[in-house]
Formats: C-alpha cells, structure tokens, sequence
C-alpha cells in the first residue's frame, strides 16, 4: 500500500513477473534497497491499472495526511488489514507473506513512496492489482478508512 509523493517522479516499469505489490521480484526486497533506498521499478501491471483512472484520481492528495487522530486508528486499521501481509513495520515480511506468490510490497522504502501519490494508493487499496495478491479493500473498508491507513502508511517510510 503507496503513499504520496510522486510529483514529477516518472516510475521505472518493467515487463518482469510482479509481486504482490505491483514491483518486480528482481528489486524488491533486494540487500541494495534495503541497504541504500535503491532502484525500485514499478511493474507494468500497476502502472498499466493506474493508467486507467483520470489524473484528477492520481493526483489526489490524502485528507488525514499527518493528523496523528487519523494515524493512531489508521495504525489499528493496518494491524488488522495490511499486517499479515506487509508485516508490523510495512517490510512485506508479515506471517502471510511466505505463501503469497509475490513477495509484498515494502510500504517502509522511501524511494517507493516517492514514485506513488496518495491518489495512487488510494487507487491500489481500493481496487487491488489486477494478477498479484493485492487485493481490492473497497468493498470492506470506507473510504475514511482507507485515507486513515494511508495516513498511518506514510510514516513506515518517514522513519
């Protein structure tokens, strides 16, 4: 799940088989990303799905964006949403993500986050990827809920 921050960054897309996240398994997850924020390519799948909604979608900005209210329940909203996939700190490592055919996103890289707006993430958490294990939230979360997890998510990589 992506936060804001993309302005005037053009994401890297790759044809590479996508992981849960919409990136690539060749990046993500990677010792240099981890180690240095390096590289992340976005894959064609997300990149191709965003293209798809009008650029007033994309460029929406997130509401409860730095509202500590919103982040504490957005942090609740996370633990029992996003966790078992994307793990206590955002890092895909949550305990479902080893049976998942693609490894999660690591919602905590900073350089990630800069290639995704809010709209964008707003955009994936409610309608998922299509062909990975992201699936779409819009029918079982408001979307409050959404924008408050967003909220919560732009701290893992502020940190």
């Amino acid at each position: 799940t992506p936060t804001p921050g993309g302005e005037g960054t053009e994401a890297a897309v790759t044809s590479g088989d996508a992981g849960q996240d919409g990136t690539t398994g060749e990046t993500e997850g990677t010792d240099s990303e981890t180690a240095s924020e390096g590289d992340v390519e976005l894959s064609a799948g997300l990149t191709t799905m965003l293209a798809g909604f009008s650029a007033e979608d994309r460029g929406r900005t997130n509401p409860l964006s730095g509202n500590a209210d919103a982040i504490a329940k957005g942090k609740g909203e996370y633990d029992s949403t996003c966790f078992p996939c994307h793990g206590p700190s955002g890092q895909g490592d949550g305990p479902a993500a080893s049976a998942l055919p693609g490894k999660p996103t690591n919602l905590a890289n900073a350089t990630r986050a800069a290639q995704m707006s809010a709209g964008d993430g707003f955009l994936v958490m409610k309608n998922g990827i299509p062909e990975t294990s992201m699936q779409a939230f819009g029918a079982a979360l408001s979307d409050d809920q959404i924008w408050r997890i967003l909220a919560y998510v732009e701290t893992l990589s502020a940190q």
